[in-house]
């Protein structure tokens, strides 16, 4: 049982293949899913997995490692493209074209019925548009909204979605009403993050305090997060200062030699990297992350951390140009103010993110930023008393749905 304040969830372990409701009729045959990035592949590959237990005869896909060891069918990989930003991504614009147009072909040849793309909105975007053009019949799906709603200039660009999806799943609840303002269909599924960390049972108090001053870097999952974090992490730490060297626990990330560079310089404590994800997450006294899913999972750990944010210098003169919120941090986003500490763009230097990280392990301070947190994860969770009808509201005998389930049924 957790406990958020005013609120009780009576949970149970996290399996994919657990109680599944389907709200539509259609019989499926044969699935594509397809994602972009890196940081997708974990979702993208709990939703194939369930597919294939609501008895999907073909799923192919395209994506990362973690995709590639579900799919029954045809398989593309997805490494080359998996970049972020206005500049980032021009080194691997030819291969993105390519890429897309592969992914087309593939949808055409094994005539599937549906397709479900995950985040990486330049990429999906530009299959479903492809495949609107020429194979009209396929039901088009998109899982993790782009920011839309943070940008000035973001509902126009989110309209144009309506020609090109059947839906859209979102992970945080106020995008619902975002994308029924403008006419997408649109469900509130959660964030597979927080879903996966309340079913193991991750939440809530902590584990025992080491003596140790352990702590976490978790750069990111894209090659160029983790090149443009790479010197801050080498001058910040070395091995005068014991710490616990995590990347994400992606094996894709593992392999990048950038952050094997970094992971040599530090200390890693060889128990801890044979314990289960979050048995270890819960051994932090603090870290040091990109903002994303790494740092929803720290936050409700009750880690105190710091967020990286350092794009290419043209990247992130258009997004202060473009942007309506002041933060970077989804959290942050939420609460409408800094309750996790932010080192962005020219303030992302060594000196600062010592300086920030000092101040959040503060402990007596950030007792009522946790208790925060704690609210704000807790309203992202999908309602489990909810029903199951015709409309697309869950219910499952009083078990958790799981993001992986409620996409997975939907499209099925």
């Amino acid at each position: 049982m957790l406990i958020f304040p005013g609120k009780i969830y009576h949970v149970t372990t996290y399996q994919a293949e657990a109680i599944i409701c389907r709200l539509l009729n259609m019989q499926l045959r044969k699935v594509l899913v397809a994602c972009g990035e890196v940081s997708g592949d974990q979702v993208a590959a709990a939703i194939t997995r369930t597919l294939k237990t609501l008895g999907i005869r073909e799923v192919h896909g395209v994506g990362g490692p973690l995709l590639k060891k579900e799919v029954s069918g045809t398989f593309l990989d997805a490494a080359a493209i998996n970049k972020y930003g206005l500049v980032e991504v021009l080194p691997s614009i030819f291969a993105a074209k390519a890429l897309v147009k592969q992914t087309v072909n593939l949808a055409g040849s094994e005539r599937v019925d549906a397709i479900l793309t995950v985040d990486s909105k330049g990429f999906s975007f530009r299959v479903h548009e492809a495949i609107r053009n020429s194979l009209s019949s396929i039901r088009q799906y998109h899982i993790v909204s782009p920011s839309f709603w943070a940008f000035s200039n973001g509902r126009q660009r989110a309209a144009r979605l309506k020609d090109i999806l059947d839906k859209i799943f979102v992970i945080h609840r106020f995008e619902k009403s975002f994308y029924d303002s403008i006419g997408l269909p649109c469900d509130f599924v959660g964030s597979l993050a927080v879903q996966r960390l309340i079913c193991e049972d991750a939440l809530g108090v902590r584990s025992h305090v080491h003596s140790k001053d352990i702590g976490g870097l978790f750069p990111g999952s894209r090659d160029h997060e983790i090149e443009s974090t790479l010197p801050l992490l080498r001058e910040l730490f070395g091995r005068n200062r014991a710490l616990y060297a995590c990347s994400g626990f992606n094996e894709s990330v593992d392999d990048v030699s950038v952050w094997r560079e970094v992971k040599e310089s530090v200390y890693e404590d060889e128990d801890r990297k044979r314990q289960s994800k979050y048995d270890a997450l819960k051994q932090l006294q603090w870290a040091v992350c990109s903002s994303g899913t790494m740092s929803t999972e720290l936050a409700s750990l009750h880690v105190p951390q710091v967020v990286l944010f350092k794009p290419h210098w043209l990247t992130a003169l258009a997004v202060k140009s473009l942007a309506k919120v002041k933060y970077v941090n989804m959290i942050n986003i939420l609460a409408s103010k800094e309750l996790i500490p932010e080192a962005k763009f020219g303030d992302c230097t060594p000196a600062n993110v010592r300086r920030l990280l000092e101040d959040a392990l503060n402990r007596t301070t950030q007792v009522d930023t946790i208790r925060q947190v704690g609210s704000i994860v807790a309203s992202e969770m999908v309602p489990f008393d909810a029903h199951c009808d015709d409309v697309g509201h869950w219910s499952c005998q009083n078990n958790p749905l799981l993001l992986p389930e409620l996409v997975a049924q939907s499209v099925v």
